[in-house]
């Protein structure tokens, strides 16, 4: 079997050729109006020539007799000639604006559906000895570059049962040189997608801050200034809004949601999997993504709240699920509805089969946390270096105004040395937490009855030298 490619003067794709066939008719018009407007800009030239000629005075001094009617008529003449040239000149750069814009949007559209490997054409010659004679099919496999797919999901909090509807899709696309026509698509996990969620609690360490050099002549910032906590940086930025990606869900799940999804046939073999999509798919050679359903499945939850009031002022509902069978769960976007309502988009997760992960399903404001810090009290002593006492507490409150008892999980941190020279001490809580790492961090899990209010209370004091400036106090 011999390999050889052909470079091609023009695309082997029709939409590419018909796209770049469009575009050079427009050129062409767009020409044509170009030297339209020349034209008219020469005459327009020409009879700004005849005005001034016929608005000089005669070169000789001698008695003319003047011609009224006929300089009314010169004047009907060229106002006549000048205001058709300047309309059609107007009509013309309109006209060449919209083929400009119609130009543009043409050239978008091939942009999305060229591909690097449209220009190039391979051709498979395959040597043959036949033992008689008499018609046969040859079947040729082969691997392109370009195609991809990323899983895409749909997240449904149905709490009347106590489950999520889960529906895995997947977006793919491919820019292979080939379009896709009703194609027997195989999506594999070979390569899974890597990802993660935020806002996650970072160590709450303290250190001990080097006296800046300040060179001659420099103006130095006052210490507490220096070491001032820096609010604007630590804020969690606020989520990013997508409108469109919004109305897209919507109109989907309107068109759906009385339809039953063609799901994919999981296929388990070694370390990969394979989903095979049920229906015949097509896609183009382009760059935009098409969706398509891989599974829908009811899965089950163990519905609960988690907050982290440092970070957030809110409560996130949460439902952890199991899958079933050889489906695993691949890192991705999610978009999470409850019952019909679409609430916003969240993120799953990598999960192997049969392994439990967690469904963030948004912001409940039936559940309401706060966190505030008491004032500080500030101390120094020592007898042969001083040192700098600084008691700290704050206070979480929890409130349920739901009508059900519901289990809250909340997550804190005090903060943790990096430095020997640091301590902190005296640790006490109103409520001992459930766990705790060696990292600082804190969590506390309970369950709420309706109506009820629970005061977490949390106080230590950091130790340091009184000289020495301390950074993420």
């Amino acid at each position: 079997m011999d390999v050889s490619r052909e470079h091609l003067a023009r695309p082997d794709d029709a939409r590419v050729r018909a796209l770049e066939a469009q575009i050079r008719s427009l050129q062409d018009a767009d020409r044509a109006l170009g030297d339209e407007i020349q034209s008219v800009q020469s005459l327009q030239r020409y009879l700004q020539t005849v005005q001034q000629k016929s608005l000089e005075p005669p070169k000789e001094t001698q008695t003319v007799r003047i011609d009224v009617e006929g300089i009314r008529g010169v004047f009907a003449f060229l106002a006549e000639g000048l205001g058709g040239l300047a309309k059609r000149q107007r009509e013309a750069e309109l006209s060449r604006r919209d083929l400009q814009e119609r130009i543009q949007k043409l050239r978008r559209d091939l942009q999305d559906v060229r591909a690097p490997a449209s220009m190039v054409r391979k051709a498979v010659t395959v040597g043959l000895e036949a033992e008689r004679p008499g018609p046969f099919e040859l079947h040729v496999s082969y691997m392109l570059h370009g195609a991809r797919w990323a899983p895409a999901y749909e997240a449904r909090a149905l709490l009347e049962t106590g489950e999520v509807e889960l529906t895995y899709g997947a977006r793919v696309a491919q820019q292979t040189g080939e379009p896709w026509g009703a194609v027997a698509l195989a999506l594999s996990t070979a390569r899974p997608a890597v990802g993660g969620r935020a806002p996650e609690l970072e160590p709450w360490a303290l250190r001990l801050l080097a006296p800046p050099r300040v060179a001659a002549g420099a103006v130095m910032m006052p210490p507490a200034a220096a070491a001032a906590p820096r609010e604007d940086l630590a804020r969690p930025a606020p989520p990013a809004s997508d409108m469109a990606e919004r109305k897209e869900v919507d109109e989907l799940r309107k068109k759906t949601e009385e339809a039953v999804a063609a799901t994919a046939d999981v296929v388990a073999g070694g370390p990969a999997v394979l989903f095979k999509i049920a229906r015949p798919a097509t896609i183009p050679n382009e760059s935009r993504e098409h969706k398509t359903t891989v599974a829908v499945s009811r899965l089950a939850g163990d519905f609960s709240y988690l907050a982290v009031p440092k970070r957030s002022p809110f409560a996130y509902l949460v439902a952890r699920v199991t899958p079933s069978g050889d489906l695993p769960i691949l890192a991705g976007p999610v978009e999470v509805f409850t019952g019909g309502d679409y609430i916003g988009r969240s993120r799953l997760d990598a999960a192997a089969p049969g392994q439990p992960f967690d469904v963030h399903l948004g912001v409940d404001e039936g559940i309401k946390v706060r966190r505030e810090e008491l004032p500080r009290e500030r101390g120094e002593g020592g007898l042969f270096s001083r040192t700098r006492r600084t008691r700290i507490a704050y206070e979480i409150v929890v409130e349920n105004f739901k009508r059900t008892a519901e289990k809250v999980t909340v997550m804190d941190q005090v903060p943790v040395p990096t430095d020997q020279e640091i301590a902190v001490e005296g640790l006490r809580f109103s409520v001992d937490p459930t766990e705790k790492t060696e990292k600082g961090e804190l969590k506390w899990t309970f369950t709420l009855q309706p109506q009820e209010k629970k005061v977490l209370r949390v106080e230590f004091t950091v130790t340091h030298p009184a000289d020495r400036p301390i950074a993420g106090l």
